[in-house]
């Protein structure tokens, strides 16, 4: 968990605020992503609050998953429009050569996550 939330933080910090894009491109291309490194944060921290003695931790986990699975539904917009914003990433890479350049710039330099990677969470 604390990986996953790692690589969310990585890309609201290098590419979602960075990134040379209109409101309307950013909310294209990463969607609702910036709501998940929010919910994946706090929920690290319960996570690991739930985890800490080691008696009763297993029910503890369970009913932690229980409470936030209601929250979790955001991955439901996230997942039915990633084909739409894989697409226009792509388009926005061809046509647009300042954005292109500064993703790379971004991708080499500040980060050791690739944003297509990001496509695949």
């Amino acid at each position: 968990e604390l990986n996953y939330r790692d690589s969310l933080y990585q890309i609201v910090t290098n590419f979602i605020e960075p990134l040379p894009l209109k409101p309307d491109e950013r909310k294209k291309i990463f969607l609702n992503i910036s709501d998940i490194y929010a919910l994946h944060s706090e929920f690290y921290d319960d996570l690991r609050a739930a985890g800490r003695n080691e008696k009763g931790r297993t029910s503890r986990i369970v009913d932690l998953f229980t409470r936030w699975q209601d929250r979790f539904l955001i991955y439901a917009k996230y997942c039915s429009e990633l084909p739409d914003a894989q697409e226009f990433l792509d388009r926005k890479i061809k046509q647009d050569a300042n954005f292109a350049q500064k993703l790379e710039v971004n991708i080499n330099h500040k980060s050791d996550f690739s944003l297509r990677n990001y496509f695949t969470y």
